[in-house]
C-alpha cells in the first residue's frame, strides 16, 4: 500500500509509464483530480489568479495539497500523474527566465509548502532525460530548450534529496526518491524490483519508509 508519484520533465513518458505500470499492478489506481478544496468559491479564484504566474502556482499547489490529504499510505493504493515537486520547478524555472515578475517572498512560500507536505508521498519514481533513452517529441509545438532546461533543474533538486542536504526535501519522513531509466519495458521492470517492498508491511519495508 502506497501513494506513489511519477515526476520528470516533460515530455519524458510519465503518462505511458503510468498506464504500463496500472497493466502490471492492477491493485494501483490512478488518482483522479481533486474536488477537494479548502478554497472559497475556486472557480471564482481560479480566474482571479489566472493573469499572476505566482498567485496560478500557489492556487495549483493547494489544489494537489489537498489531494494529498484524501489519501493515506497505509490504506491505499494510488499512483499520481505529476507531483507537487512539478510546481516548484516551474516556478523556480519562471524565476530564472523572469525575475521581476515573482518575487523571492512567493517563490520561498512554494518552497516550504511543498516540502511541508512531500511527506505525503510514499514513492517517487522520477524519470530522467537522458540521451540513451530520450524519448521521441513528435508535437512540432513542445519546446524543446525549455524541456531540457526543466530537466537540469529536476537533476538538481534530486540532488540534494540524494545528498540529505534538506533544501527542498525533509530530512525526515521524507519519502523515498527512485529513478526509473530504460525503455518504456524497461521501466516498467525496474519498478517492479521496488514492488516487494513498496507493498510490505510498515515493519517490514527495507527500502522504503
Amino acid at each position: 500500500m502506497a501513494v506513489i508519484c511519477v515526476t520528470g520533465t516533460n515530455h519524458i513518458g510519465k503518462t505511458t509509464f503510468i498506464e504500463d505500470f496500472i497493466k502490471k499492478y492492477p491493485q494501483y489506481k490512478l488518482a483522479k483530480e481533486t474536488t477537494l478544496f479548502t478554497l472559497d468559491d475556486p472557480k471564482k479564484t481560479k480566474k482571479s489568479v489566472k493573469k499572476d504566474f505566482g498567485k496560478q502556482e500557489i492556487f495549483d499547489l493547494n489544489v494537489s495539497i489537498e489531494q494529498l490529504k484524501g489519501f493515506d499510505g497505509k490504506k491505499d493504493k494510488v499512483i499520481i500523474d505529476g507531483c507537487i515537486l512539478d510546481n516548484l520547478i516551474r516556478v523556480l524555472h519562471y524565476k530564472d527566465k523572469n525575475p521581476n515578475k515573482i518575487t523571492d517572498e512567493v517563490v520561498w512560500q512554494i518552497v516550504m509548502k511543498v516540502k511541508n507536505h512531500l511527506c505525503k508521498y510514499d514513492v517517487i519514481f522520477y524519470i530522467p532525460l537522458t540521451k540513451k533513452y530520450n524519448i521521441e517529441v513528435k508535437d512540432k509545438k513542445v519546446d524543446m530548450v525549455e524541456r531540457e532546461e526543466l530537466s537540469h533543474l529536476f537533476e538538481g533538486i534530486i540532488e540534494t534529496y540524494k545528498t540529505h542536504k534538506g533544501s527542498y526535501f525533509p530530512l525526515e519522513n521524507s519519502p523515498a526518491v527512485l529513478e526509473i531509466l530504460g525503455s518504456p519495458i524497461e521501466r516498467i521492470a525496474m519498478s517492479g524490483l521496488y514492488m516487494d517492498d513498496i507493498d510490505a508491511p510498515p515493519e517490514d519495508k527495507k527500502i522504503i519508509k
